[in-house]
């Protein structure tokens, strides 16, 4: 019983941590002038280019990409079927 309620806890921090950033709550995409990029293998190269509040899509099983958007500050906002949602962090990204 322990090792389940260990497990419940750190599985629910994980989900705090990844719906939370500086104090706000990630939010779907607005109009708010944010640009929006879908990257896969094929252009995996451009993810440390883009702008603090970038939007991104990646594919659902496509872990490598995933990974490398993760390790350049791309935060998990939403898992949707096939497609997948995540937004970078930044000063201007908060929001």
């Amino acid at each position: 019983m322990v090792r389940r309620t260990i497990f419940l806890v750190h599985c629910n921090i994980l989900c705090q941590k990844a719906f939370q950033v500086k104090g706000s709550i990630a939010r779907a995409p607005s109009n708010d002038g944010d640009p929006m990029q879908h990257f896969s293998r094929q252009n995996r190269h451009e993810i440390r280019d883009t702008k603090p509040g970038t939007w991104a899509t990646v594919l659902f099983g496509d872990l490598e990409t995933l990974s490398e958007l993760s390790r350049n500050g791309f935060y998990l906002v939403e898992m949707g079927g096939e497609l997948w949602t995540l937004r970078r962090v930044g000063d201007e990204g908060i929001g």
